[in-house]
């Protein structure tokens, strides 16, 4: 799920470069490079442990940051929301990768996360597609927003969920005892 949050920005942003901001379809790579560079400097700042307790705020976040680029009425604002979104979704995406494998059974983990893989990687074309009919139906803007709703909604319900557990290794970022599943 979290993998295709970054669809709206590969998707939609050269309707937004050609349509929104009115420049040449070549501000498309500025606008993917700059989620890239805020994943960047999400992995070499804040990726690592203790992640996936903050899996709801960086859902939230993220969530924001694509709000912030399908509104945005200048380009550096939507450059810098965009750089919020990447910072966002790097640490989103780890620390939902993470939870997965922390809850998951040792002798189930490779068969869980190639299924993770591939609902990744397979669903991809998919979700452009959708991405791409949701923008013709609502326009560049709203189908960024609408998109953002799900990750915003994630976030919300994993903190709500999250406020009403005991904290246990998902929540805590840490591994579980070697053979004990958690969750099952």
């Amino acid at each position: 799920m979290f993998e295709h949050r970054q669809d709206p920005v590969l998707t939609l942003a050269p309707g937004f470069s050609a349509e929104i901001f009115h420049r040449a379809d070549t501000l498309t790579g500025l606008l993917v490079g700059v989620f890239g560079a805020g994943s960047v400097l999400a992995a070499v700042t804040l990726a690592g442990r203790g992640l996936v307790r903050r899996l709801p705020a960086t859902c939230l976040v993220m969530g924001a940051g694509l709000c912030g680029f399908g509104l945005a009425r200048s380009l550096p604002f939507a450059c810098g929301s965009l750089a919020v979104a990447g910072f966002a979704f790097l640490l989103t995406n780890t620390a939902a990768t993470t939870a997965v494998q922390l809850e998951v059974a040792p002798e189930q983990r490779g068969r869980v996360m190639a299924l993770w893989s591939l609902c990744f990687l397979g669903t991809r074309p998919l979700a452009s597609l959708v991405d791409g009919v949701l923008a013709s139906a609502v326009g560049l803007r709203g189908a960024a927003v609408a998109l953002a709703v799900p990750v915003i909604a994630v976030g919300l319900v994993l903190g709500v969920r999250r406020a009403r557990l005991l904290p246990g290794p998902a929540a805590t970022g840490e591994a579980p005892p070697s053979g004990v599943a958690y969750g099952a």
